[in-house]
């Protein structure tokens, strides 16, 4: 009695046979094992030579040149035509090779052709190499056979179903061993000639294949997707923020549109847009050790909504330390629905490397968390009060057009708002408006690290528990002062400092200088004369180099340096005889510069 012949067709032709010694019930697991696959032999004096084995080791053909040619590349194409062909039944009578260009046919297609550099490096004539092959290919599909697609290796996702094709001149009922019927799910099709194979948990297993006397053992991985991904989603926006925060908003909307696995790595990458008007597309990549790894592109579409406009309650300060010699959590706060922040932040890196600023919100709740943010950063610069006062303006401009944008950050996740480098001696300064909308338990928190890319694992998973987290900052303050200043035409000119009493926390620390101080000023010039005066609003410094901006009656108004007792008129107003004239003034304490100023009210 002939013993049938296993030949195996691979996808990937590369795949390597399972050991023949394996054992399983009814004998040896594999019994005679044959496929093709890809064999390339070391470049010897410019030769390229890539080998068509079978059962791992049998020479079927070998294809050569002395040319810049991709021989490998090749012989991956002519593997995958013999798979197939042999995968349909392919007899000994279904072979042949065609004498008037040494093709080799199977079921009547060409397989492969013997090309001249080929023929002439084998020492031999293309019809005749022909021939060779064609004879080692006969031999191979004489006896019954079983074919299988993939051959030895299978990867199904979990809860999902992936086939095993079945095919071959072996006859007989199709039976299959389950060795692990708690991971997979088998299903027999005779008539289509496949096996479906369903991923119940995650693991490894082995299913035995047998027709009449051909066995085949396939090694089924089941592994879940490293994340699944929305195809189209929406980010949201209030008023045009700037292109950082867009981007971010973007990013956050893919990102919230995918469920990674824990232990899963995300990246996204831009991708053309074929108009520019057309949404925005990302490419979504997850991986991870024992996860199947998913490329997705996402269409976002930016929707634009109103920005929430009720007051900060709260002044957070990043400040304390403001030199930075080394890792260390900087700022630790929660977040509370319904009480909007402001957060201040301006470090320099004292260190004798590079280090890392983050600002990240963390979601240590059991659902997902929405808020809205307005985010401005100045630096890396040595500049401290170009910093400062670049983040400020810039920041005033954003809140007051209501500049933002939504983001969501899932339960037990970080979103990046802030990652940003900066090398010894210089300085970052920010200013962050955060509102949160839904959820509990969140924390925004300042880091710096010399650790680069954190960000870039995008909604990292939160790993320290609840005792390892940073205590909560002692440098929480009242956001918001108001005042009045007055003066009479006539009289003495009217004083205000600003920064110079400086405000307390509940924890008993106290904000030299009011940073991040919201001063609404009301400023009132009165003229009982009867004659017209013109009212005049200026800031003058009053303890070294300072800039300031100041929003006078809805107009923002930047300062130039101010040093000493310099002075820089902000507005002008004629005021009539026996009338009274009130300027509007809103302005804060900037970062790097030095506080207190004097705002001086007078008449002309």
């Amino acid at each position: 009695m002939n013993v049938a012949r296993l030949v195996v067709a691979t996808a990937a032709v590369s795949a390597l046979s399972l050991a023949a010694e394996v054992e399983g019930p009814g004998g040896p697991a594999q019994r005679g094992a044959v496929f093709f696959s890809v064999r390339s032999v070391p470049t010897v004096g410019g030769l390229k030579v890539a080998e068509v084995i079978c059962r791992g080791t049998e020479v079927v053909l070998r294809l050569r040149t002395d040319k810049e040619e991709d021989v490998a590349t090749r012989a991956q194409r002519v593997a995958r035509k013999l798979n197939a062909a042999f995968l349909a039944g392919v007899t000994p009578r279904d072979l042949e090779a065609r004498s008037r260009d040494a093709a080799l046919l199977a079921h009547g297609k060409a397989v492969v052709t013997v090309d001249g550099d080929t023929a002439r490096l084998s020492r031999s004539s293309p019809n005749g190499l022909a021939k060779q092959w064609l004879a080692r290919l006969q031999a191979l599909a004489a006896a019954p056979y079983l074919a299988l697609d993939p051959a030895d290796k299978l990867l199904v996702p979990l809860g999902e179903e992936r086939q095993i094709k079945v095919g071959g001149t072996v006859q007989g009922p199709l039976s299959l061993d389950d060795y692990a019927p708690d991971l997979v799910q088998l299903k027999a099709s005779e008539n289509k000639g496949a096996i479906s194979v369903k991923g119940l948990a995650r693991g490894e297993t082995l299913i035995a294949v047998q027709r009449g006397q051909a066995r085949a053992l396939v090694a089924v991985s089941v592994r879940p997707w490293a994340a699944r991904v929305q195809p189209e989603v929406t980010a949201m926006v209030s008023g045009t923020p700037a292109r950082e925060l867009l981007e971010l908003a973007v990013a956050n909307a893919v990102l919230a549109g995918t469920d990674p696995q824990p232990e899963a790595h995300v990246t996204l990458a831009s991708l053309p847009a074929a108009e520019p008007a057309e949404p925005r597309r990302l490419l979504v990549e997850a991986s991870g050790e024992g996860l199947l790894t998913v490329r997705q592109p996402v269409s976002v579409t930016v929707e634009h909504r109103p920005a929430p406009r009720e007051e900060v309650e709260a002044l957070l300060v990043s400040n304390d330390p403001e030199n930075i010699r080394g890792e260390q959590s900087l700022l630790f706060s929660p977040l509370r629905a319904g009480e909007p922040v402001r957060l201040l932040y301006h470090h320099k890196n004292d260190s004798g490397g590079k280090l890392y600023l983050y600002l990240a919100v963390l979601n240590l709740g059991q659902r997902s968390a929405r808020l809205h943010v307005i985010s401005e950063a100045s630096g890396p610069s040595t500049d401290e009060l170009f910093v400062g006062h670049s983040a400020a303006r810039r920041y005033w401009g954003d809140a007051r057009a209501g500049r933002g944008c939504f983001l969501s950050v899932p339960a037990g996740r970080i979103a990046y708002l802030l990652a940003r480098g900066f090398a010894p001696g210089q300085i970052i300064s920010g200013l962050a408006r955060l509102q949160l909308l839904e959820g509990n338990s969140i924390f925004a928190e300042v880091m710096a690290t010399p650790r680069s890319g954190l960000e870039e694992n995008l909604l990292a998973q939160v790993t320290a528990s609840w005792e390892e987290l940073p205590p909560v900052t002692p440098h929480i303050y009242a956001p918001l002062k108001e005042l009045r200043v007055e003066h009479t035409a006539g009289d003495r000119w009217g004083f205000l400092d600003l920064g110079r009493h400086a405000t307390a926390s509940e924890a008993g620390a106290r904000l030299r200088g009011d940073y991040g101080v919201h001063y609404r000023v009301e400023a009132v010039v009165r003229n009982p004369s009867g004659h017209p005066v013109v009212a005049e609003l200026a800031v003058r410094g009053s303890a070294g180099a300072a800039r300031g901006t100041f929003c006078v009656d809805g107009e923002l108004i930047e300062t130039g340096l101010l040093t000493g007792a310099s002075e820089e008129v902000l507005a002008r107003s004629r005021v009539p005889p026996r009338a009274t004239r009130r300027f509007g003034i809103e302005t804060m304490p900037e970062s790097g510069s030095n506080y207190p100023v004097t705002l001086v009210v007078r008449s002309r």
